[in-house]
């Protein structure tokens, strides 16, 4: 994306206005920002929206679709926006309705905001793309955001035996506390080693979270 550029993802707030053509959500109303989808194509029709055809024009294209921008510099100037349909490191941040998913009031805004990408990333590779069954072992190699959602699916897909693999000691722990059954320092030990030392064999299900924003 051309610079300057508003960057910003796992975004969440208020709506403070919406569009007249909006249905939706409404001002007062509490979201959480997602990818945006264009909701027209194959794989979109199909119940895939992480899959859609267009996601790279939707969400790093750096403008909306009719070339057109969501925000301005004071010289006129555009920069690059809709990062993620929604370029929410900025204060205000301009989405569409059809990323902007409506939350309770009471849920607190800085929890829900890692559904717009992180845990669903994580926790949707899991039950939805390797469909982890009851009874498997499953590994994840990372506990951030991603990792740690994947580790929670695992356990609620009913995975016995899941292993999270990281470097820093205090993800580790957290990983633990999450559903973990046993954790590997990949600094200290060769994971694939230790992996299969834990399980005999090696596991059933394995995600490498990918390079994201997080």
């Amino acid at each position: 994306m051309p610079l300057p550029l508003v960057l910003g993802h796992e975004g969440a707030g208020v709506v403070e206005a919406a569009g007249s053509a909006v249905q939706k959500v409404q001002p007062g109303d509490h979201v959480a920002i997602r990818f945006l989808a264009c909701g027209r194509c194959r794989p979109n029709l199909d119940g895939s929206s992480a899959g859609c055809a267009n996601f790279n024009a939707m969400n790093f294209a750096g403008r909306r679709q009719d070339g057109s921008h969501a925000l301005a510099l004071s010289d006129g100037d555009a920069p690059s926006d809709r990062f993620f349909g929604q370029s929410s490191f900025a204060g205000n941040a301009i989405a569409h309705e059809a990323n902007a998913v409506k939350v309770r009031k009471d849920a607190p805004l800085e929890l829900v905001a890692p559904l717009g990408c992180g845990i669903q990333t994580g926790a949707g590779t899991v039950l939805r793309a390797l469909k982890v069954t009851v009874g498997s072992s499953f590994a994840v190699t990372g506990a951030g955001a991603v990792g740690l959602s994947a580790v929670m699916a695992a356990r609620v897909a009913g995975a016995t035996t899941v292993i999270a693999v990281d470097m820093v000691p205090s993800r580790s722990e957290l990983a633990l506390e999450l559903g973990a059954t046993h954790t590997v320092s990949g600094k200290e030990l060769d994971a694939v080693s230790e992996i299969q030392r834990i399980t005999g064999e090696g596991v059933d299900f394995a995600l490498e979270p990918p390079a994201c924003p997080h």
